[in-house]
C-alpha cells in the first residue's frame, strides 16, 4: 500500500502480470532476432530465452456462462436473424445460434464446433464424430448426443437449407 495525500490506497495487480511481462519480453527478444541494423548485424544475435519455460497458472479460472445467459443469447440471435436484410445475414445468424447449442449441448469448444460437417452428426443412433485434427487432444471419438440436441440440430438443419456437407 501506498500514502497518497494522507489516504491508504492498494494496489491491485493481476496474477497474471508477470506472465503477461515475460511473453512480452519473449515477444520483443524473438522480433530483436529478426531485425538487422543498417551496418548489416543483427539487432540481437540469438534469443537468450530460447529454451526457457514459462510458468503457468495450472488451473486458469475461466468465465461460465449462465443457462440464462444461453437462453438470452440464442433469443437475441433469433431475433437478428428475423430482422435480417438478406438470407446471408439471416443464415449467419442462424448459424451463430446452432454453434450457441453445440456448445452448450456438447460442452466442446467453438474451434471444434466450427469444423463440423453435417457428416458428422448422425441421427440413427444420435451421435457427433469429433475429427482428431480439430480436437484439442488431436483425438477422434464419436460422442452420443441426447436426443434433445438432435432434434434441435434437425431443425436447425432444416431452417438452413442445408444440403450435403455445407
Amino acid at each position: 500500500m501506498s500514502r497518497h495525500r494522507g489516504r491508504q490506497q492498494r494496489h491491485s495487480h493481476s496474477a497474471r502480470g508477470p506472465e503477461l511481462a515475460l511473453v512480452f519480453l519473449r515477444t520483443m527478444l524473438i522480433w530483436a532476432t529478426t531485425v538487422k541494423l543498417p551496418t548489416g548485424e543483427w539487432l540481437l544475435d540469438d534469443n537468450p530465452l530460447r529454451g526457457v519455460k514459462f510458468p503457468r497458472e495450472p488451473n486458469p479460472r475461466r468465465p461460465v456462462a449462465t443457462f440464462d445467459r444461453f437462453e438470452r443469447v440464442r433469443q437475441a440471435s433469433r431475433q437478428l436473424a428475423d430482422q435480417a436484410g438478406s438470407a446471408r445475414e439471416r443464415d449467419r445468424w442462424r448459424r451463430l445460434e446452432l454453434a450457441l447449442v453445440l456448445a452448450e449441448g456438447t460442452g466442446r469448444r467453438i474451434g471444434s464446433i466450427r469444423r463440423l460437417r453435417w457428416s458428422d452428426i448422425g441421427f440413427d443412433p444420435p451421435s457427433i464424430l469429433w475429427r482428431a485434427e480439430f480436437d484439442k487432444r488431436r483425438r477422434e471419438q464419436r460422442v452420443p448426443m441426447p436426443e434433445a440436441l438432435a432434434a434441435e440440430i434437425k431443425t436447425a438443419r432444416a431452417r438452413l437449407a442445408a444440403v450435403g456437407d455445407d
